[in-house]
């Protein structure tokens, strides 16, 4: 799979301070190698394509 991030994703993360950058670097890695990986919580995701797209990073308040 291949992360793929939008110019909206991008300005969030430069906006985290880098101790929350690097828990954002350490789960894609984990979502690379290893989509189900417990820490992540993920649930199955439909569709064909062989990449992840990433709307958004921040807060539960700011993705409501």
């Amino acid at each position: 799979m291949k992360l793929q991030s939008t110019a909206r994703f991008a300005e969030d993360y430069e906006g985290r301070p880098p101790q929350i950058q690097l828990r954002v670097d350490k789960a894609l890695g984990l979502l690379l190698d290893n989509p189900r990986h417990p820490s992540l919580q993920t649930k199955k995701i439909k569709g064909h394509e062989n990449r992840y797209v990433l709307l958004r990073v921040g807060t539960h308040d700011l993705l409501k």
